[in-house]
C-alpha cells in the first residue's frame, strides 16, 4: 500500500503519493465534484515502476515532474531515462512548519546526488501553490532539463486560452492526424484554417507536442487557462523568466494509445531531450553551477461555473 497525502480547502482537495515520484493524483473541485486530473484507469490500484521502465508503462495519472529529461537521451555517456528520474523515485517528506500553513513538502535526490528537487504544494482557497528549489550541491556544473508533465481532463468542450501567446509563434515537435509537420512554425491559438486549440477542433485520432517562446513575456505573469463549459475554468499561472523560458503545450484527442488529455508544460529550454537541450539552447539555460540553486512557483486556480 502507498500513503496518499490530502490537502483540502473549503473549495479543493488534492492527492498526493510522496513513493509514487510525488506524483499529484487528484484535483477535484468539491463544490462540483469535478476532478481535473485525467487518469487511463481511476479504479486501477496505485503501483510503484522501475527507473528504466517506459513512462507509458506507468499509472498514467495526474501531475509528475520530468527532470533531468523528458525523452530518453543519453548525456556524457550514461543513459537518462524515460521522461526523466523523478517521476519513478521515492521522495522524501519534509516535516510541517510549526506555525506554517498546512503543506506537502518534499525533496529527491537526482542523477547519483548531483542535484537535490524540492516541491512544496499548498492551497489557499481556490488556488494550488507549488513551490520548487533545484540545487546543484556538487563542485562541477550539472545540465538539466525541467518541465512539469500535468495530464489534464479533455473534453471535446475543452478550451485553451492564454492571452499573452495570442499571435505569437511556436514550433511543432510532433504531429500525428492533423496538417501540422514536425519543425513547422505555428501561431497561437490558430494552429492552422479550422485547427485551434479546444477539444473539437482537433481531429479524433490526432495528436501534437509544440513549443512557444517566451522571450516576449520574460518578466510577466502567463496565465494558461483550460475552460471547461459548464464546470469551471483551471488557470495555470508562472511568471516567464530565464528559468521558466518556455511553454511547452501537449493535446492529445487519440493519436497516441487512444488517450484524451491535454497538458499544460512551462519549461526552461524548448526540447524534449536533455542532450538536445545541450547542444542547441542558450548554456545558461540548461546548466546549473556548481552550489547553485534555482527557485520559481507555479499557482493553479480553480474556478466553479
Amino acid at each position: 500500500m502507498f500513503q496518499t497525502q490530502v490537502i483540502e480547502s473549503g473549495p479543493l482537495r488534492i492527492e498526493v503519493v510522496p513513493e509514487l515520484g510525488g506524483k499529484i493524483i487528484s484535483i477535484r473541485d468539491q463544490r462540483n465534484g469535478y476532478e481535473w486530473l485525467w487518469s487511463a484507469d481511476r479504479e486501477a490500484a496505485l503501483f510503484a515502476n522501475d527507473p528504466n521502465d517506459a513512462f507509458e508503462d506507468s499509472m498514467m495519472t495526474g501531475i509528475d515532474e520530468c527532470i533531468p529529461t523528458v525523452a530518453p537521451c543519453e548525456v556524457g555517456g550514461s543513459p537518462l531515462a524515460d521522461h526523466g528520474e523523478a517521476w519513478s523515485k521515492p521522495w522524501e517528506v519534509l516535516p510541517q512548519d510549526p506555525g506554517g500553513p498546512e503543506r506537502i513538502a518534499m525533496r529527491v535526490e537526482l542523477c547519483a546526488g548531483a542535484l537535490v528537487f524540492s516541491r512544496s504544494l499548498q492551497v489557499e482557497g481556490d488556488t494550488v501553490l507549488l513551490d520548487y528549489a533545484l540545487q546543484n550541491p556538487t563542485d562541477a556544473e550539472v545540465p538539466v532539463l525541467w518541465c512539469i508533465h500535468p495530464l489534464f481532463t479533455l473534453t471535446p468542450r475543452t478550451r485553451l486560452r492564454i492571452p499573452r501567446l495570442a499571435g505569437c509563434l511556436g514550433e511543432v515537435e510532433a504531429a500525428v492526424g492533423m496538417p501540422l509537420e514536425d519543425g513547422q512554425e505555428v501561431a497561437f491559438p490558430d494552429l492552422s484554417p479550422g485547427l485551434s486549440f479546444d477539444g473539437a477542433s482537433f481531429p479524433e485520432g490526432s495528436c501534437t507536442k509544440l513549443f512557444y517562446p517566451l522571450d516576449a513575456q520574460r518578466g510577466q505573469t502567463v496565465e494558461a487557462s483550460m475552460e471547461e463549459p459548464g464546470v469551471g475554468v483551471l488557470t495555470m499561472a508562472f511568471e516567464a523568466g530565464e528559468w521558466l523560458n518556455t511553454l511547452g503545450i501537449w493535446l492529445d484527442r487519440g493519436g497516441w494509445q487512444g488517450y484524451q488529455h491535454l497538458a499544460i508544460e512551462p519549461t526552461n529550454a524548448p526540447y524534449g531531450r536533455l542532450s538536445d537541450a545541450i547542444a542547441h539552447a542558450p548554456r545558461d539555460d540548461v546548466f546549473l553551477q556548481p552550489q547553485e540553486e534555482k527557485r520559481w512557483q507555479l499557482r493553479l486556480r480553480v474556478e466553479a461555473n
